[in-house]
């Protein structure tokens, strides 16, 4: 009961934290940066829009990166599984279904430009 309820005060914390705090935490270094990616993969990824939304686009970016090189090493394991197919289908993408037109394409600008 005692890890349950310390769990769900995490994921609440989380939810509850303000975007600023989370995009600091995430720069400090790639351990963070994975427990955040972690919270996005469990929460409902309707909760978690207004996060991404606030986020920098260089820090959804290295989120994007490190979950799309897991994606691919997931796709090399189940091979033409359907599970496999669609990155944007798996638990862990689907808050991109949430997150604003606008946020999307001004991430593809910074990609263009930044990271080429």
């Amino acid at each position: 009961m005692m890890g349950e309820n310390t769990f769900t005060v995490a994921v609440t914390a989380f939810l509850q934290a303000q975007p600023n705090i989370i995009e600091a935490f995430a720069r400090e270094n790639e351990v963070n940066q994975d427990l955040i990616r972690y919270f996005f993969g469990i929460c409902e990824p309707e909760d978690i829009k207004r996060i991404v939304e606030s986020l920098s686009n260089e820090v959804i970016y290295r989120i994007l990166d490190t979950d799309y090189k897991n994606y691919l090493e997931i796709r090399k394991m189940l091979g033409r599984s359907p599970e496999a197919n669609n990155y944007f289908a798996l638990k862990s993408s689907r808050y991109w279904h949430f997150v604003s037109g606008e946020k999307i394409c001004n991430l593809i600008v910074y990609l263009v430009k930044e990271r080429q």
